[in-house]
C-alpha cells in the first residue's frame, strides 16, 4: 500500500478514521497520506426560505478549513513528510471518488458519521455515498 486518501470533516469519526490510518502508517513505511476536507456547498450558501441564498463569507469558510487542517496536523504529528492536506469545494461523496481517481490511491479511509444528523438531511451519508462509488477498496471506521 502506498497512497491513502483519509476523507476528513473534523469530527470525531473523522478522528478515529486518522487513528487508523496511522496504523497503515506504521505497518506499511512506504505508505502516503492525503487528508482531504471537502467543503459541501450546503455549507457554502444557507437557505432561508425558497429562492433565498446567501453565501457564506469565504473568511468564515477559510476558517473552517483551516481548523480542519490544524487538527489534522495535530493528530499526525510526527508523520508530517507522510501526509499532504487537501482541501476542495464539491459534494463530499463525489469529490472524495474523484481525488481518490487523480491521485491513483490504493485506499480510501474516512468516519462512518460526520458531525450529525442535520449534516445526513442536508448531505446524505457522505460513507455510504463514497463506498457506492468508489473504484478503490475503502474503509469505513465506526
Amino acid at each position: 500500500m502506498k497512497k491513502i486518501l483519509l476523507a476528513t470533516d473534523g469530527s470525531q469519526g473523522a478522528f478515529q478514521a486518522g487513528d487508523m490510518v496511522i496504523q497503515f502508517l506504521d505497518a506499511f513505511p512506504e505508505a502516503s497520506v492525503i487528508a482531504l476536507y471537502v467543503t459541501p456547498p450546503a455549507y457554502a450558501t444557507a437557505g432561508i426560505g425558497i429562492g433565498f441564498v446567501a453565501e457564506l463569507p469565504e473568511d468564515d469558510l477559510k476558517k473552517v478549513v483551516n481548523n480542519v487542517k490544524q487538527r489534522v496536523e495535530h493528530q499526525f504529528a510526527g508523520y508530517e513528510s507522510r501526509v499532504r492536506f487537501r482541501s476542495a469545494f464539491g459534494p463530499p461523496a463525489v469529490t472524495i471518488c474523484q481525488m481518490a481517481d487523480q491521485e491513483a490511491v490504493d485506499l480510501i479511509v474516512l468516519g462512518s458519521h460526520g458531525y450529525g444528523v442535520v449534516d445526513r438531511l442536508l448531505l446524505g451519508s457522505v460513507s455510504s455515498s463514497v463506498v457506492h462509488r468508489s473504484h478503490v477498496p475503502t474503509l469505513v471506521v465506526k
